[in-house]
């Protein structure tokens, strides 16, 4: 498993205006072949698709993404002129890969996950509201 506190906190400790720069990083990765999945005012994360299969989630609140490996490199190119965005490569959204310490996060993400691991896809359900 692969704790991934200390990329949640520097994504949050960004200093950048992320929410005003998402509809520019959304429209940018639209007019390069991915679909985005994305209701404004109603959700917390941009689902990212290619093919119709879900490839990664992107946080409205904080610069950071789920990102699954085939696409990270392509995904990162295209956003390398962005403010700084941390990303996080799965090898699968599904796959529970991950572990976070809820003692430094406690203010950020309420509880909901599985100490013993859990997917982007479950950090995306359980930040999601």
């Amino acid at each position: 498993m692969e704790d991934i506190t200390d990329s949640i906190v520097k994504a949050i400790r960004q200093d950048v205006l992320w929410m005003q720069t998402l509809v520019y990083v959304v429209e940018k990765l639209q007019n390069n072949g991915y679909t985005i999945s994305f209701w404004e005012n109603e959700e917390n994360w941009a689902i990212m698709l290619r093919n119709d299969s879900v490839i990664g989630y992107m946080w409205k609140k904080y610069p950071l993404v789920f990102i699954k490996s085939p696409y990270n490199d392509a995904i990162k190119e295209l956003l390398q002129e962005e403010q700084p965005v941390v990303f996080i490569d799965v090898n699968d959204v599904t796959e529970k890969a991950f572990v976070i310490d809820y003692r430094v996060l406690k203010d950020y993400i309420e509880y909901g996950l599985a100490d013993d691991g859990f997917s982007a896809e479950d950090f995306w359900f359980v930040t999601n509201t």
